[in-house]
């Protein structure tokens, strides 16, 4: 009587299951397949579960690059498969399908709805006072783009005075717990108050709550109540 062949595949989890655990906590996957819906001719995973994947990818070798995707997922498919649930494969991580998922992200739609729906998943475990507190904060990231290609990038003196190409950035996150709520990348040059006033349309859906008062730094203004 033959004995069969068996054979073993070796594969290094490291710590994706516990970044799929958290992200799957945070319901990132069905978040985006709430609000995205793929053209007729998208097949495989849906883009709940190829951006949930990138993001374990992302977080856990510290590569944003879209090209180095489709080999690490194709390295860890047994992994993957029993994390998920999904028949994972790594076809459904090339360069085109992720660039998909990010132009569809991009629309602010899309985005908006998705970090509405994330914030009141988020909000769900702590207990908000009558007037919930945002504080709106701006700051300055660095970046080694071309800003000539890159409209969004655009070259300022950093706090050292030497000149890098930089954009900003708004966070809103509740005070004083710190959780982030909403965030908006924007130029250098623009001014923070209209996206200030963005942000604080978008905290209603997010908050559930019709009061409010946002708490700024010397860059937003003042803190102001919305009703």
């Amino acid at each position: 009587m033959s004995t069969p062949e068996l054979t073993i595949n070796v594969e290094r989890l490291d710590d994706m299951p516990i970044l799929y655990g958290f992200l799957e906590k945070m319901s990132i996957q069905s978040a985006i397949d709430t609000v995205i819906k793929p053209h007729g001719n998208w097949e495989g995973l849906s883009m709940g579960w190829v951006v949930t994947i990138w993001l374990i990818h992302i977080t856990s070798v510290y590569n944003h690059r879209m090209d180095r995707v489709q080999e690490w997922v194709a390295k860890h498919l047994a992994s993957l498969r029993q994390l998920t649930g999904q028949e994972v494969t790594a076809l459904d991580f090339t360069d085109d399908r992720l660039a998909i998922c990010l132009r569809e992200l991009h629309h602010a739609s899309h985005w908006q709805r998705i970090e509405s729906v994330l914030g009141n998943r988020l909000l769900r475990v702590y207990e908000l006072k009558s007037e919930t507190v945002v504080r709106l904060d701006a700051t300055v990231g660095g970046v080694y783009h071309d800003p000539q290609q890159h409209p969004l990038f655009q070259v300022g003196k950093n706090k050292q005075g030497k000149y890098e190409t930089q954009f900003k950035l708004m966070l809103a996150s509740l005070d004083p717990l710190g959780l982030l709520l909403a965030i908006c990348v924007f130029r250098r040059k623009r001014s923070p108050i209209p996206v200030h006033a963005d942000h604080s349309d978008r905290m209603m859906p997010i908050t559930l709550s019709g009061s409010w008062r946002s708490r700024g730094s010397g860059t937003t203004l003042a803190a102001k109540s919305y009703r």
